[in-house]
């Protein structure tokens, strides 16, 4: 009596098996690798906070608060006088402007001078001096601050303008230029391992046993 042994066997390059012997003549042509889907922009470092503005400067952050000192014996009545004489003067189209002292030889008395003091609010100091506060003039926020902008590393450009400056694949996360993290036939375009009938390859190149 004569035996049939079969011998299991599989084929690597499109995944059927059986008997080598016995394997249908189909299998895939050329092994390909591939992306399965499109690349898609990316930054490769996080967006990080800046000023569009170098260097913080100093100014106030106050209001001019400006007062009146008078000086003279008899300063209420002087300007008391002097108001009165303004708004006559008005009245007739004969309006002089008293800057400074008022003479005594108008008012027949002592001489009134009115000094006027402005400081900042925020610092107690004169109009002309240098600021209190360091800030950056881009958004007047304080030395101390990340930033007014939120910048990507990579390529400097604002988060919100720009979707990416390099691409990658979404499937496996590598950039454009790497090999596919697909490998499948060239003709089929079937997974390389998996057996598909209507394939044109004939020969069974990687049979192994199992």
């Amino acid at each position: 009596l004569f035996q049939v042994v079969f011998r299991n066997s599989r084929c690597v390059d499109c995944g059927v098996e059986g008997d080598s012997r016995l394997l249908p003549l189909v299998c895939h042509a050329l092994k390909e690798q591939v992306h399965p889907v499109p690349a898609e922009p990316f930054h490769p470092l996080a967006p990080v906070f800046r000023h569009t503005v170098a260097e913080p400067k100093l100014v106030h952050v106050g209001t001019v608060d400006s007062t009146e000192h008078k000086e003279g014996e008899k300063g209420s009545d002087v300007l008391k006088d002097v108001a009165t004489g303004s708004l006559i003067g008005i009245a007739m189209g004969s309006f002089i402007p008293v800057l400074g002292a008022a003479l005594p030889s108008l008012f027949g008395g002592n001489s009134v001078t009115i000094r006027v003091v402005s400081k900042w609010s925020c610092c107690d100091k004169s109009v002309d001096s240098e600021g209190c506060q360091s800030q950056f003039p881009c958004c007047a926020q304080p030395a101390a601050s990340l930033g007014c902008q939120e910048v990507y590393q990579c390529c400097s450009s604002l988060s919100a303008g720009n979707p990416g400056c390099a691409r990658r694949f979404p499937c496996c996360s590598c950039e454009e230029g790497t090999a596919g993290c697909r490998e499948q036939c060239s003709y089929c375009k079937v997974a390389w391992g998996q057996v598909n009938q209507g394939c044109i390859g004939r020969q069974h190149n990687h049979v192994i046993s199992l």
